[in-house]
């Protein structure tokens, strides 16, 4: 892969299983903490659309980090192939500005090297049995794995369902 625009995809694809998600217009960023993001978030989430991606959330209270894993049918991790695995994250942080961070993921270009790409992420609804999350969907990297800032991309929703203990 050489520099240019990218779209997340093929990689949130993995992560939020985004043939469910909902396109929604980039907005201006979080204005205030939404309503029910100031309770911890601390659980295992499913994918609405798509339960075969599950979520592992630990949150501080300041700080929440959503690590994702491939389920099977039944619930039981699914083991990928070597080197196929998801390699990425969600880290959000509570600020007065709203519930923010971003969704990190590690990209192999075409020679091989391998860039940490950046994508925004923001919670945007919360409460107990449900997560709204928008997450960024394209970005720019040059050669040198730097992001390139052109502009305001567009964000995709996606719905977290607190999975029963």
């Amino acid at each position: 892969m050489s520099g240019g625009q990218r779209t997340a995809g093929g990689f949130c694809a993995l992560l939020l299983g985004l043939g469910c998600a909902h396109a929604v217009a980039r907005t201006a960023p979080a204005t205030a903490l939404p309503p029910g993001c100031d309770t911890p978030i601390t659980g295992t989430w499913t994918h609405e659309g798509n339960p075969s991606y599950q979520y592992t959330a630990t949150d501080d209270g300041k700080l929440a980090r959503l690590i994702p894993r491939r389920v099977n049918p039944d619930g039981t991790p699914r083991i990928d192939p070597p080197g196929q695995g998801l390699e990425m994250s969600v880290t959000l942080e509570r600020r007065i500005t709203g519930f923010a961070g971003e969704f990190r993921v590690l990209e192999t270009k075409d020679d091989g090297q391998q860039c940490g790409a950046l994508f925004s992420a923001r919670l945007t609804a919360c409460a107990p049995d449900r997560l709204v999350l928008q997450v960024e969907q394209t970005y720019a990297m040059n050669a040198a794995c730097q992001r390139l800032d052109f502009g305001e991309n567009d964000m995709v929703e996606h719905v977290l369902i607190r999975v029963k203990p």
